[in-house]
């Protein structure tokens, strides 16, 4: 299939999202885009969340990796409670180490 795209700005953008590192092609850019705009239609916040893998970056652009790591940081509920203190301590993880 082949899709011609008559919007300069759109194809800029999927130019700029392919150069940052975020997406390794088109075909990425376009994948996620659906995905999350179906997640979105469909009332799933979880999915319409989310980042791509920004493993690779690690190793390529220092300023895009912190970019997409805050934007993965952000994507998180922020009203989730905290594990109290028991539940994270030592005993309670290895309750046979006693």
């Amino acid at each position: 299939m082949t899709i011609e795209i008559h919007q300069p700005e759109l194809e800029n953008l999927i130019q700029q999202r392919m150069k940052s590192g975020a997406f390794r092609s088109i075909e990425d850019v376009l994948m996620h885009a659906l995905t999350v705009a179906t997640a979105a239609d469909s009332g799933d916040k979880s999915a319409a969340n989310t980042v791509p893998s920004i493993a690779h970056l690690q190793k390529t652009d220092p300023e895009e990796w912190g970019r997409q790591f805050h934007a993965w940081a952000e994507s998180h509920d922020r009203t989730t409670p905290l594990l109290s203190d028991e539940a994270i301590s030592r005993d309670s993880i290895y309750p046979d180490r006693l």
